[in-house]
């Protein structure tokens, strides 16, 4: 078995059904130190309930990570928009 962990769940352009991701952890050195799945996972979860302030404080605590650092973009992008449905769910704009 390959250790992975769960990006995201998200829509490719031209498709209605949500497709979760996963991320393989075979070279990534750093997401194995002591909490950072543990701390990725939770603020993962946060977001996905739409607490995106108490997620944000986490994901920008786990550096060197560019899921994270993704997560935090679109936190922030959330936060310029006026106040709709929350979904969790990425949806891709392009191939």
């Amino acid at each position: 078995t390959i250790p992975c962990r769960k990006v995201a769940d998200l829509r490719v352009v031209g498709k209605n059904e949500v497709v979760t991701v996963y991320q393989p952890l075979v070279n990534e050195h750093h997401l194995f130190e002591e909490g950072h799945q543990k701390q990725f996972n939770q603020a993962r979860e946060l977001f996905e309930r739409g607490e995106l302030e108490q997620s944000r404080e986490i994901f920008s605590q786990l550096k060197d990570d560019p899921v994270a650092e993704r997560y935090l973009g679109r936190i922030a992008a959330e936060s310029d928009r006026e106040k709709s449905v929350w979904s969790p769910v990425w949806n891709m704009t392009d191939k």
